[in-house]
Parts: C-alpha cells; structure tokens; sequence
C-alpha cells in the first residue's frame, strides 16, 4: 500500500507543482494589484455581470462597451454572491484557478507526446512565469474563461483523432459551444483546427472518419453562435454581429488598406520594449505575448526586457526551424503562424493595434508548450544547451514577478 501511494505521489506531485507555485504567486500579485489593473476594459466587464444579477437578463449587446460579448461568462460570473467588491475578488479567484487548469492542461498534451516529466516542468515553468499569462489569469475578464476553453478544445481534437471514437467527439463539440458562447474569437482556434484535420486527410496521414469527426465537431460549434446572433443580437439590435466598434464604416476602401500598409510597417520605436510606443504591427504582436499591453519599466529595466524579448525571439525562431523535423511538430507550428495572421482581416476593416493583443490568441500557449517540449527533447533525452536560453527567460520572468508583486 505503501509503494502505490509513492508511486501515486510520484506521479502525481510533478504535474501539481508548477501550477500549485503558480497559483500562490498569482493570489499574491492578485491581493497586491486592484481589478483593473493591466486589465481590458474591466469596468465594463463588471457592468455586463451586475446588470444580468440586477436584471436577470442579458442586457442590450449596444448598452454597453462590452455587452457585444457572447453571455457564458457573465452568466455563470452572476451566480457568485457578494457585493461588488468581494464579487470581484471571487470572479478573479476563479481566473487564477482556470490559470492553474491550463497548465495542468499543458502538462496532459506534452504526456500525449511522452515528454519526459523533467521537460514538461520546464515548459509549464517558462510559460506561467511569462507576464502575459499572469495578466490574463489574475483580470476580470472574459478571457480567463475563453483561452482554456480553447485549449480544451483542441486537446479533445487530438484525442479524437488518436481514438476516432464518437463520444470524444461530441465532447469536443460541446466545449467547443462553451468556447464560442465565451468570446468570439475562439473560432479561430477552431476553424484551424478542422483545416488540419482536412490538410491531414489529403495527405493520407489520418482516415477519412477521423476528418470528419474533428470538422463535424468543429461546425457544430461555429454553427451554434447563429441562433444567438439572431435572437439576441438582430432582434433586438437590428445588426447579426455587434462589436465595440464601427462596423459601418467596414468598406475596403483605399483609407483602410493605406492604414493597414501603415500599421503593418510602421517604423519600429526601439527606445522602449512595451506595445504602448509600438507603431508596428508585427513588433506590437510579439512584444504582447511577452508583457501584453503593459508597461512594466517601472519593475524592470528596459535593458532586461529587451534582453527578455530577445531571448524569446531566440528560443521561438530555433523552435520553429527545429519543427520541420517532424509531421506533429511541422502542423504546430503551421497552426502557430497561421494565427498569428488572423487579426490581419479585422485589421483591415478597423485598423487598430489592440486586435494584435496576444489575449486572442493566447490559447496558443499550449501549442507552443508542445512545440518546446519537443525541440528540448529529442528521442527522449533532454537537450541541455537548449535548456539555456529557456532557464534564463524564466529566471527574468520570475525576478520580475517578484517585483509586481511585492
């Protein structure tokens, strides 16, 4: 009995102990910073949740700067009880245990890919140190539900594939409504999800039900949104998609695309890393998986978070060359660069650097969990070398933690 329990604990304490970590020092960071805080529009998120336990129903989605969202999270936000301010605190309690789910999340698709538990204490430990994945578990915002929701739902793509059985299928619809019905913007994670599932089909690399399971799944899912648009958002706001933004002025005219040429090589502000200077689009993209929107040079100097940049640039462009080694690797990364491009169609139609955030895309952070436990491990042996520029990004990572935190 003895032995089953070590072994149980063996097992069990390494996939625990980086989100375990992570959750303390996100609660520490979270008692430490008010609710809106390196937040997006968190007022109005508030606001959304308030109104439906006030009025007990979703409010008109153009009321209010962020009723355009689809009702999941605010629903299930109404139902924590409280005044404002301790509602608040519990939503936000919540987001860092939907942080700590992620990781946990992270850890079962690089067991999928035998990832030595060594290796995946690595990753999860670079990842949850990132900025970035602090600001979005720690907020009051919708997504902290969205960006797990999505992940989810890929890992149910996988499993469905490896097992071609029904059940796994549905269950990869149904988080895939959830994730819908929870931003937007889970559609991309989706719709790219079943394109490698066809691109995978054409290549001969999987059979044709295991195709149509992840691409009927996959529409289900998308499908759902429509009778939402309908019922909530055309009749009662004459409009089938409502944003926070003009979308009467959507015309591909010769302003928009000039504007667009002009984001997307804008002359690069090099005095300072954080996404406030930027007037580049492809500069902005990246420096927000890092900091986000945040300016952090009161924390850290802005010599160190260049070199942080950097050594993120470094260990994401080795990563990438190194996919192409391998099929599963290879579409990865293929899913990684493909969504780093999708904000370029709403771009276009509203020029604007917030669309490049990296909170839309932030469900990408288990992709690259998978695709850095693969290039640090080959043939199941740890690749020291490798291990350095990754340590190091981690330890500046955690020093400037500390410093927001205390």
């Amino acid at each position: 009995m003895k032995l089953e329990i070590s072994f149980a604990l063996r097992r069990v304490l390494p996939a625990l102990a980086i989100p375990l970590i992570w959750s303390a020092s996100a609660l520490v960071y979270l008692g430490k910073t008010p609710y809106d805080v390196r937040s997006h529009d968190a007022a109005p998120h508030v606001y959304y949740t308030l109104f439906i336990r006030q009025h007990h129903r979703l409010p008109n989605p153009q009321s209010g700067w962020e009723t355009y969202q689809p009702p999941l999270y605010y629903l299930l936000n109404s139902v924590m009880p409280g005044p404002p301010a301790d509602h608040i605190r519990r939503v936000r309690y919540l987001s860092v245990l939907l942080g700590a789910l992620s990781l946990l999340m992270m850890w079962a698709a690089l067991g999928e890919k035998r990832i030595s538990r060594a290796t995946r204490v690595a990753v999860l430990a670079f990842v949850a140190s990132i900025p970035k994945y602090y600001f979005v578990f720690t907020t009051y915002n919708n997504d902290a539900l969205a960006v797990p929701l999505a992940m989810l739902t890929i890992l149910c793509a996988y499993v469905t594939v490896r097992t071609s059985h029904l059940k796994w299928a549905a269950i990869m619809a149904l988080v895939g409504v959830a994730a819908i019905h929870t931003k937007y913007d889970a559609a991309v994670p989706i719709a790219l999800v079943s394109g490698a599932a066809v691109w995978l089909w054409r290549r001969g690399d999987v059979s044709a039900r295991q195709c149509c399971l992840v691409v009927g799944a996959s529409g289900i899912a998308l499908l759902s949104i429509l009778p939402y648009f309908y019922w909530h958002n055309y009749l009662r706001a004459h409009e089938l998609v409502v944003t926070n933004f003009n979308w009467s002025d959507r015309i591909l005219g010769r302003a928009s695309w000039e504007n667009l040429l002009r984001v997307s090589f804008g002359r690069p502000y090099w005095k300072t890393p954080f996404t406030l200077y930027t007037n580049n689009f492809w500069l902005y993209s990246f420096i927000s998986t890092v900091f986000g929107e945040s300016d952090l040079s009161k924390e850290m100097t802005v010599f160190l978070c260049w070199v942080l940049i950097a050594l993120h640039l470094l260990i994401k462009i080795l990563a990438l060359i190194w996919s192409r080694r391998e099929r599963f690797t290879s579409l990865v990364a293929a899913i990684i660069i493909a969504a780093f491009f999708a904000p370029i169609p709403l771009m276009i139609l509203h020029p604007q650097f917030r669309l490049a955030d990296y909170r839309y895309l932030a469900w990408g952070w288990m992709l690259w969990a998978l695709l850095l436990g693969s290039w640090l491990e080959v043939a199941g042996r740890l690749k020291w070398p490798r291990l350095i520029p990754v340590a190091a990004a981690t330890a500046i990572q955690v020093f400037g933690w500390a410093r927001l935190s205390f």
